[in-house]
This record gives structure tokens, C-alpha cells and sequence, in this order.
């Protein structure tokens, strides 16, 4: 559900949709730097690690593509 509504928020804003806001740490606790779409996100056993920018774009077709259907 929070993927289908944050979906739908970047369809509505292209103008912004890949832009990131943010600490790598939730809360910013313990205090750390701004976030990088070049930060890698460990997906651990699940996939191959991917930055953020490999990430954002889910109708770019590698490593997602994907749309979600009108109810």
C-alpha cells in the first residue's frame, strides 16, 4: 500500500519524483550525514545491493518495472 501511494505521488509530480530528502540513519539517530542517491542499500539475501538512484524509477525497466492497475 505505502509503494502504490508513493507511486502514485511520483506520477502526479515528475518534476520532483527522484529527488531525495534525508539522513542514511532513521531519525537521524545516532547524527549523520546527508543520504546520496550513489548510497548503496544493502538488500541483504533478497537482491543484489542497489544504490537509490537504481531504485527510484519503477517503469524504467531495470532493476524494476512495474505499474500498479486502476481500481
Amino acid at each position: 500500500m505505502v509503494d502504490r501511494v508513493y507511486w502514485l505521488w511520483q506520477a502526479l509530480h515528475l518534476w520532483n519524483a527522484f529527488e531525495i530528502a534525508g539522513t542514511i540513519t532513521i531519525n537521524n539517530r545516532p547524527a549523520s550525514r546527508d543520504a546520496l542517491k550513489s548510497d548503496v542499500l544493502d538488500l541483504g539475501v533478497n537482491a543484489e545491493n542497489r544504490t537509490i538512484d537504481d531504485v527510484l524509477n519503477t517503469i524504467g525497466g531495470s532493476p524494476l518495472c512495474y505499474v500498479y492497475a486502476k481500481r
